[in-house]
């Protein structure tokens, strides 16, 4: 949804072609750059010093995937981007005795962003309240996790109920074919 959003700005500048050729690569570039900007950070804040940082973020920005990320119309990159944001914050989060407001507010803005980004936007904020709550003690940062993360994907639920007839978007249901004993049996056997 959040990158649908995103990809509509486009349209303003550009017919539908421009928007395929120049906006979506133009902003998952964008999207990967930061990345790799916010990979040499953590780096960085996991006390691995400034050439190894730096190298590691350079690497990164030159596998061949970050590329086919930046070049495709997918949202891979502004995943991959809000994914990494959460992990620095966390980590932040973590090092800290009390976890100070301004990072409180940024780890729930991202866990809204993620949950708008894609349908499993859920699980990496649900990993997270309980690697704060459980392993931390940092119940306070949970909830700061948590309360948004529930809100947002009720909210999102039920809108996606009222406008799909289903909560989940139709594209998921789409690439899920069969029942549920199908599915597992077919699995199984590739597996």
């Amino acid at each position: 949804l959040l990158y649908t959003l995103l990809a509509v700005i486009g349209f303003v500048f550009f017919d539908r072609a421009g928007v395929v050729i120049y906006y979506l690569p133009i902003i998952n570039t964008l999207f990967a750059l930061g990345t790799v900007l916010i990979l040499r950070k953590l780096c960085l804040e996991y006390g691995v010093g400034k050439i190894p940082a730096s190298l590691a973020a350079i690497f990164l920005a030159f596998v061949p995937v970050t590329a086919f990320w930046a070049a495709s119309g997918m949202d891979t990159s502004l995943n991959t981007m809000l994914e990494m944001s959460s992990v620095l914050t966390v980590f932040m989060a973590g090092k800290c005795e009390s976890a100070p407001r301004k990072i409180l507010t940024a780890l729930s803005t991202l866990v809204l962003l993620l949950v708008m980004t894609r349908p499993d936007g859920f699980l990496l904020p649900l990993c997270v309240t309980a690697f704060l709550g459980i392993s931390k003690g940092k119940w306070k940062a949970a909830m700061a996790v948590l309360i948004p993360l529930l809100i947002c994907t009720v909210i999102l639920a039920s809108w996606r109920y009222w406008y799909y007839g289903q909560p989940l978007p139709n594209t998921v249901y789409v690439r899920v074919a069969g029942s549920l004993t199908e599915r597992l049996i077919a699995g199984y056997g590739n597996w």
